[in-house]
């Protein structure tokens, strides 16, 4: 049977209560205010913008406009490598960490 005296013996406090703590100051600092979000959504915006303008030599214009009317895939940022769209949850920000 698991006693206060016994826990209190045992070496499970002091794997548990720094664990709480340090879980505690991970979650908290990583919460995104509304300000860091507005910057994130700008970025994505920014890029998305300058991905439409793209002519056919960079990347079909038709794919990205098909990912772009997306509402799911236009949350995302974009990149292009060998005339390949690539979306990414990662804006390269801080907030990403």
């Amino acid at each position: 049977m698991i006693t206060w005296a016994n826990l209190r013996a045992s070496a499970a406090p002091w794997v548990v209560l720094p664990a709480l703590v340090f879980s505690g100051l991970y979650i908290t600092a990583n919460l995104t205010d509304s300000e860091s979000c507005r910057k994130v959504a700008g970025i994505v915006a920014e890029r998305w913008q300058e991905f439409l303008g793209f002519g056919t030599d960079v990347i079909d214009s038709a794919m990205v406009r098909a990912a772009y009317e997306q509402q799911r895939l236009r949350v995302l940022l974009p990149g292009v490598s060998h005339g390949i769209l690539h979306l990414s949850r990662c804006t390269g920000t801080k907030d990403d960490l």
